[in-house]
């Protein structure tokens, strides 16, 4: 967890303390913490609440898996999926690509731009991509978008996206999936996060309030 998302956390508990609800809410984050394969911090927050909160499937191996993506060691994580189930790459052409893919994203972001040999470096990557992704993708025209994605960040990078991002944006697809396999679609804490901006949209169109998204995203 970044150190942004763990002040949001530390603050929005403290807004939930003010109106008198710290120790369910303290409860639901930790389980939320526990949902999104954060064990380390689990393990603190729990000790310093005193609650050991909801037991969900793994957080052992999904903390070790989320470690592991974010030192970029992807065939690490291959085997660690697979010590879970086989099933969760090998039945699914979507979770193979974003880990191929993401092997991409690990070479393009150690190429060094002020290099003469950078044109070198990014035709090493695409070979790469031809190689593992092209048929894939051939095979399968919905991964189309995530290869264009994967170009644009390659060539241009216009947003500015950094690697750590990305392996953030991996973590958490594959925690989920994991869960998924596990027979858990979603926390209880999200589903509130989710009620309360559907609630939102349909007040806010006949009525000005200040957005929700705006205030957790401030």
């Amino acid at each position: 967890m970044s150190s942004k998302e763990q002040k949001k956390l530390i603050d929005t508990e403290n807004e939930a303390e003010s109106v008198g609800g710290p120790s369910i809410f303290n409860t639901m984050c930790l389980n939320y913490m526990s949902y999104m394969g954060y064990g380390d911090v689990c393990k603190q927050f729990s000790e310093e609440i005193s609650s050991s909160g909801e037991t969900i499937p793994i957080l052992e191996r999904r903390t070790k898996i989320r470690s592991l993506i974010e030192q970029g060691e992807i065939d690490s994580v291959i085997t660690e999926i697979n010590d879970i189930d086989i099933e969760i790459i090998d039945k699914n052409y979507y979770v193979y690509y974003i880990l191929m893919q993401h092997k991409a994203y690990e070479k393009a972001s150690l190429i060094d731009f002020d290099s003469d040999s950078k044109y070198n470096q990014i035709l090493d990557v695409l070979d790469y991509v031809k190689n593992e992704l092209g048929q894939l993708v051939k095979d399968h025209e919905d991964l189309s978008p995530h290869l264009e994605d994967f170009l644009e960040y390659l060539v241009f990078n216009s947003s500015n996206i950094k690697i750590i991002e990305k392996r953030s944006q991996l973590a958490d697809t594959l925690n989920r999936l994991i869960l998924k396999k596990c027979g858990i679609e979603q926390n209880e804490l999200e589903q509130i996060v989710k009620g309360i901006l559907s609630e939102e949209q349909s007040l806010s169109k006949t009525n000005k309030f200040t957005d929700f998204k705006d205030i957790i995203l401030d």
